[in-house]
């Protein structure tokens, strides 16, 4: 599930949105679906807890950098994918309280348009 949502979640934020696409990616998962501020992040074994996190202009545009220097290729996009779920759990982490952890959250919903 993580995977599958992760991926999404990247979609969205690297720009590919259409009305009503958020909500079908998101539709067959009890998390509330993204907005370009707001990021829920579900962990504890699943989804038992969910944190909500306000994304700032400035986590936007780090996302949407990192999500950039992937373009050139698939082993790019690749690299840019992890740097950027590195990134993403470093900055969730104080708010879901998962910091330290030996796992990422279980899930991300996020925007970023």
């Amino acid at each position: 599930m993580g995977c599958l949502a992760f991926a999404a979640a990247l979609s969205i934020a690297s720009g590919a949105t259409k009305p009503g696409v958020a909500d079908a990616a998101y539709e067959g998962f009890s998390v509330t679906p993204p907005t370009p501020t707001v990021v829920f992040v579900c962990h504890g074994f699943g989804c038992k807890y969910r944190a909500e996190l306000d994304l700032t202009g400035s986590d936007r545009a780090k996302l949407a950098q990192l999500l950039a220097a992937g373009k050139s290729s698939a082993a790019a996009e690749r690299k840019a994918v992890g740097v950027a779920s590195a990134w993403f759990d470093r900055r969730v982490g104080p708010v879901a309280a998962t910091t330290p952890v030996a796992t990422p959250p279980a899930f991300y919903s996020f925007s970023i348009s």
